[in-house]
């Protein structure tokens, strides 16, 4: 079966890999979209990932596709079923192939965590198991559950935001997303924090209160009139959090989601005399229920977040346009090309 693979830092390719055998804990998956992480995607190809990773390998973590065979233990999953989170596994000595994720391919196999959890076997990350969409979810939509289901939570672990100022350090989806989630969950004033006017205008189409261009030292928006309570870094950017570290409050909170390619530092006397800092860990599944209630009531801003959809074999021009800064979420159909 056709895969996209990252043959070592710095180049792809498509190849043909063995297609994969489900076991009895698993289900083999005809996948249908993946959409591109801007963050870890790039980092895997470039060779930047902070975490190992293993060349050749085939790419891909935000997959949605259909079960088509189960294993005889498997009761998550039924045929037909539309599944997050499959991805290509490898037959052990199979050709030194690895996997990072392996959304991007064919067929892939969806493990029933449950189920394995249930039966005292080791299983894969809970937070991250592969779930079950409802059939009458948009398959666009649906295309959108894993990165919204990570940013979704990470505004629920956030706390009780009535009352709150959250500024959210980004302006990729992770941003994005975290800050419409944040206002949805009841925050008073929420501010996107970036460098392109353009990208912050969007902000404010999400529900933004106010925007604060980092790059502009004239610019009235670069001022944030009242102390933050809490700073959400999403970006990756260490000078643009150390940019707003100023402006948070007493006792106030950072929260550390981005995935910048070096350490954070924080000079404790950029920000105030008394802060937190904790590094906020994504319960995807948890969030499942409420986005697609949100889908139900027609309210997930899928028609914002994706700028970009492309056909499997366009994926190299896909990479290239994201290298650009032109993307914020790009959907990659592997099956179907719909926005249905």
């Amino acid at each position: 079966m056709n895969a996209f693979v990252v043959t070592k830092p710095g180049e792809t390719a498509f190849l043909q890999v063995k297609m994969p055998k489900p076991g009895d804990y698993e289900a083999l998956v005809r996948i249908e979209s993946c959409t591109i992480c801007n963050t870890t995607d790039r980092m895997i190809i470039k060779g930047t990932f902070p975490f190992e990773i293993q060349y050749p390998c085939v790419l891909g973590h935000e997959s949605v596709g259909t079960v088509i065979e189960v294993g005889k233990k498997v009761t998550s999953f039924r045929i037909g079923d539309r599944v997050t989170r499959a991805g290509y596994r490898p037959d052990e000595g199979e050709d030194g192939m690895h996997t990072a994720w392996g959304g991007f391919a064919a067929y892939g196999i969806a493990e029933d965590v449950a189920a394995k959890k249930r039966d005292g076997l080791a299983h894969g990350y809970e937070k991250q198991a592969p779930q079950v969409i409802p059939a009458d979810i948009p398959a666009r939509d649906a295309a959108l559950f894993v990165c919204l289901g990570e940013t979704s939570s990470v505004a629920r672990q956030l706390g009780d935001l009535r009352g709150k100022h959250v500024a959210v350090i980004g302006t990729g989806v992770a941003g994005y997303a975290i800050a419409f989630f944040a206002k949805q969950f009841g925050a008073d004033c929420v501010t996107v924090v970036g460098r392109r006017n353009v990208r912050l205008r969007l902000a404010a189409r999400l529900g933004a209160d106010r925007v604060f261009n980092i790059s502009e030292p004239g610019n009235p928006e670069r001022t944030i009139p009242e102390p933050i309570d809490i700073i959400v870094e999403a970006s990756g950017n260490h000078a643009a959090l150390m940019q707003t570290l100023e402006y948070l409050k007493h006792d106030g909170t950072v929260a550390v989601y981005g995935l910048a390619e070096r350490a954070y530092e924080f000079p404790l006397h950029r920000g105030p005399r008394a802060f937190a800092v904790k590094q906020v860990h994504p319960d995807e599944t948890a969030m499942f229920s409420y986005l697609t209630e949100l889908s139900r009531e027609r309210r997930l801003p899928a028609d914002l977040l994706v700028t970009h959809e492309w056909k499997f074999e366009e994926l190299d021009d896909a990479f290239r346009q994201v290298d650009l800064g032109e993307v914020v979420k790009g959907i990659v159909w592997l099956t179907k090309n719909t926005t249905s």
